[in-house]
């Protein structure tokens, strides 16, 4: 059984994207030390950003198995990272998070329920994961200045959510629904703001995937 898993399974390229995983992570180490008053947020979002875009395209290179296979490796990298010397500036978060571990799991899940027969629920869910997130952060953090009544998150944070969601919805779906693509990114805003220590990265993705299954394709 254990040959046949090493046969089934191509690991030169799982090892090839688990090493890109880890340079995105030394760039936004590089870019701490090259600029230390950098927010914290911003830089953890670099690294956030490339493993998103990688882990998108994966079912293009990779099969189901192979994803989910990356996920676990990437989840317990994530324990093993947390108390290495290395990568202050995605783990040295001072904020409760469990995102970073979560992301993983949810990068996991989403591959077992969607591949390989419907890649373009996959795509939307991580794209959501990837882009909306980052952005909300990064708008949030360098230019958001009100911030919602009951959250420690700000307006233009979760404007910018909208607006991303609204849009890779709209790239993907098969024909312009103003209508619902305004519901749904708002429904998953809403959701965005509600879920704290980083559920996000759990839920979302998820949601987000289903969400464009049944109403827009």
């Amino acid at each position: 059984m254990l040959k046949n898993f090493f046969q089934e399974n191509n690991f030169l390229e799982i090892i090839i994207l688990i090493l890109l995983v880890i340079f995105s992570l030394f760039i936004s180490d590089f870019l701490k030390y090259k600029n230390k008053k950098t927010n914290q947020e911003i830089l953890r979002k670099v690294p956030h950003i490339i493993i998103g875009v990688i882990f998108s395209l994966s079912p293009i290179f990779m099969t189901k198995n192979e994803i989910i296979i990356s996920a676990i490796i990437l989840f317990i990298g994530v324990w093993l990272g947390k108390y290495s010397p290395f990568f202050k500036s995605v783990f040295s978060i001072k904020r409760i998070s469990y995102g970073i571990w979560l992301t993983p799991i949810s990068l996991g899940i989403m591959s077992w329920i969607w591949l390989p027969e419907n890649i373009l629920p996959f795509l939307v869910g991580m794209l959501v994961l990837t882009f909306s997130d980052a952005l909300a952060a990064i708008f949030g953090k360098l230019w958001g200045k009100k911030k919602l009544p009951w959250s420690q998150k700000t307006i233009l944070g979760s404007f910018s959510y909208f607006i991303s969601t609204f849009i890779i919805f709209w790239i993907f779906s098969d024909k312009f629904a103003l209508f619902k693509f305004s519901l749904i990114s708002l429904l998953l805003t809403f959701f965005e703001i509600i879920l704290i220590f980083g559920f996000d990265n759990l839920f979302l993705p998820i949601i987000s995937s289903y969400l464009f299954y049944w109403f827009l394709i």
